[in-house]
């Protein structure tokens, strides 16, 4: 897609959008814009107005330029750009993850589906970025292993635009707070919201282990609804194309006690020389119909000039949008004595969400606005305040 297409496509989201169901509350708060969505009674399998069967991936915000590759980017880095990143990234604080109990309640929501044979081999991959990556499905050969910690803690975000729905991937960050992408709630700069937002927490082929969970509350960064935040392209490449949700409790819990939650961490933790190994998690169109959760391994590089976000190889495509980049993903192992940790021993914490990618078929590369204490914090610290619960 060119900027041309892309504008295209924002015109569609603008016809299609609105500021929200007119019975929720927009409050804006310095730096936080909050969604308030008060309890409508709809049940939570949301037929009447959410096509889960038919849902279509949200297109990924294409660039429509070619990306610095790391070379060109370290180079940058080494020069003009070095002062505004060491100003940029001042506090590194990493906020724990949590694997929950693992206890399923399973709902069908859709027929599942049939979504192909596994390949044999998955190679290393790269495209004409020549960035290196691996994507392949989350689940090994024979086994739900989506449904376990870590991975359990992503899944499949349904919402409208209009009266269509649409599919992001988002991810626990607290027993009861999804964090995701900003252009996944609300159209870039025309200060509306998208609606009915519900969270499937492991989704797999149509099966929700840990049942499904409605939004109370959206909150973004005021600059991405009302158009001021910085980019590189606007409404592509931005500082702040991050959002998170915080659910509606059932009978007194959320789904982070059973399926888990990441942490996260904030101006450039665990990155070394602006360069990290990330997971990427989430649910894409192109592959497997987007019926299974893929994974994706790739060296992520903070390119400065791309309002500093963190740009990886992979394979996703639409649908992926809030697929989180995850450090040290894995189970915690354990050190026999006198064996040390590396230099960063924070396991499963989360440093990007997807928020663009190329459309060029042979590009495979995308990228993810920057964790920053100056906008995470705050819309984290609005949606812990919606219920009580929610993030401890």
């Amino acid at each position: 897609m060119n900027l041309r297409n892309h504008v295209a496509l924002l015109a569609m989201l603008s016809a299609l959008t609105f500021a929200g169901p007119s019975w929720a509350q927009v409050t804006v708060q310095g730096t936080v814009t909050q969604l308030m969505l008060p309890d409508d009674g709809a049940p939570l399998l949301d037929y009447e107005h959410l096509d889960f069967e038919h849902a279509s991936p949200m297109p990924l915000p294409d660039p429509g330029m070619k990306i610095p590759s790391l070379t060109q980017t370290l180079s940058m880095q080494a020069t003009s750009a070095q002062p505004e990143m060491d100003n940029m990234f001042r506090w590194k604080k990493a906020f724990p993850a949590s694997p929950g109990d693992g206890k399923e309640t399973p709902i069908q929501i859709v027929p599942a589906a049939s979504p192909g044979v596994q390949p044999a081999v998955i190679p290393y991959d790269y495209g004409t970025s020549l960035q290196q990556y691996t994507t392949a499905r989350a689940n090994a050969y024979g086994d739900d292993t989506q449904h376990h910690y870590p991975f359990s803690a992503t899944g499949k975000l349904f919402f409208n635009v209009g009266h269509s729905t649409y599919v992001c991937t988002g991810a626990l960050v607290s027993p009861g707070v999804v964090i995701t992408a900003a252009h996944c709630v609300a159209n870039f700069g025309q200060r509306q919201f998208y609606s009915n937002w519900t969270f499937v927490p492991a989704y797999e082929n149509g099966k929700a282990p840990f049942g499904v969970w409605k939004a109370h509350a959206v909150q973004l960064l005021t600059a991405y609804y009302i158009g001021s935040d910085r980019c590189a392209v606007k409404g592509v490449i931005c500082q702040s194309d991050i959002a998170v949700i915080t659910l509606r409790g059932q009978n007194g819990t959320y789904p982070g006690r059973r399926a888990g939650n990441y942490g996260y961490i904030w101006d450039e933790g665990g990155y070394s020389n602006a360069t990290a190994q990330v997971t990427q998690l989430g649910y894409s169109n192109l592959l497997d119909g987007g019926a299974l959760m893929e994974r994706t391994d790739s060296l992520g590089y903070i390119a400065p000039q791309l309002a500093s976000n963190t740009v990886i190889g992979s394979m996703m495509d639409s649908g992926s949008s809030g697929a989180p980049l995850i450090m040290n993903f894995g189970a915690w192992p354990t050190l026999p004595n006198g064996s040390v940790w590396g230099e960063f021993p924070v396991y499963n914490v989360i440093v990007g969400v997807t928020s663009w990618g190329s459309k060029d078929p042979q590009a495979k590369q995308q990228g993810a606005s920057p964790f920053l204490r100056s906008t995470l914090d705050p819309i984290m610290t609005a949606a812990c305040t919606v219920e009580t619960g929610v993030c401890n």
